[in-house]
């Protein structure tokens, strides 16, 4: 009897996504013995989507058929040995928190990265962040995926298939860009799994530049995790632009704000009438005025919600100590 050829998924994503990856993987004959997942950043603070990686464990096990078994690890270390006992044919990475080791691409199987922008643009681990803040120089009409070969140099893998996944608003935040990026992976995962068992080594990242490319020669550079200081909320901004910088950085992540001298996440951001802010101010008991830095804007404590005003308005918004 021939030995199925068996294939590993690297992935902090719902179980929905995971189910629709099985099941491709199924249908050409592969097993996936295993799903590895991770907490992620800021994973305390996020929202349906990660703060809760029990449930999605769990979902797993409930809506997958012969669901794989799952390892949830908070240092790589802890998956190399069962990841060489498993000896896999191929390994696929999306949306991982951890960055993969030497050790486990040196393996014989390909480990195949997801990576949400049309690479070499947008390089590093967080692009939606950069995405929705400076459209110049990712414009979202020119929106793609890519699949590449991991190598020991971070992004910077052989290509094996872009696919456009064009972004219909021009500042979008991280849940559309997931949405839209996982859905052209979905449908673009059988021509990959194709080319790769076809033995298709990949393009060069640097065979794919083009001169006169809309894209900014800055869309190459690596992106790095924001700063505190770029996640930073302070009083000098406009509405839009907070609810930019809350969108953006709201998965994984969180926007900050300085209060009475003192750093908190901001969790939500809500816009607010002059007259909701003294309906607000004067009905609940626990109001009381901000003590903080009067550089920073006429503030008033609402409970767990922080009245904020900012150059243009007022926003309320929920707020948690760093």
């Amino acid at each position: 009897m021939t030995k199925k050829r068996t294939a590993i998924i690297f992935s902090r994503q719902p179980a929905s996504f995971i189910k629709k990856l099985i099941q491709i993987l199924r249908r050409r004959e592969y097993e996936v013995p295993l799903v590895v997942s991770c907490p992620g950043p800021g994973y305390i603070l996020a929202g349906e989507a990660s703060a809760s990686m029990g449930h999605n464990v769990g979902a797993i096990m409930d809506e997958i058929d012969n669901p794989p078994a799952v390892l949830c690890i908070t240092k790589m270390s802890q998956v190399e040995k069962i990841y060489e006992a498993l000896d896999p044919d191929l390994a696929l990475a999306f949306a991982f928190s951890y960055q993969i080791t030497s050790r486990l691409l040196s393996h014989r199987a390909p480990f195949v990265n997801m990576h949400p922008t049309r690479l070499p643009y947008g390089r590093g681990p967080h692009p939606y962040y950069w995405i929705s803040l400076h459209p110049d120089l990712y414009p979202p009409s020119e929106h793609a995926v890519t699949w590449q070969y991991m190598s020991k140099e971070y992004d910077q893998g052989r290509i094996i298939l872009q696919k456009a996944a064009p972004l219909l608003v021009n500042q979008p935040d991280c849940v559309q860009m997931l949405d839209v990026s996982k859905e052209a992976f979905i449908d673009s995962a059988d021509e990959v799994f194709q080319l790769i068992e076809d033995g298709f080594q990949g393009t060069e990242q640097s065979e794919l530049v083009k001169n006169g490319d809309k894209m900014h020669s800055e869309a190459l550079e690596y992106m790095k995790f924001p700063s505190d200081e770029q996640r930073t909320i302070t009083s000098n901004m406009s509405i839009e632009e907070v609810q930019n910088l809350h969108r953006s950085v709201q998965h994984p992540f969180s926007a900050l704000f300085r209060y009475n001298g003192e750093l908190y996440y901001v969790i939500r951001v809500t816009p607010v009438t002059q007259e909701e802010v003294g309906s607000l101010a004067t009905r609940l008991p626990d109001a009381d005025s901000g003590n903080g830095d009067t550089t920073n804007g006429a503030q008033k404590r609402v409970g767990s919600n922080l009245l904020q005003t900012f150059r243009d308005g007022t926003l309320s918004m929920a707020i948690r100590k760093v």
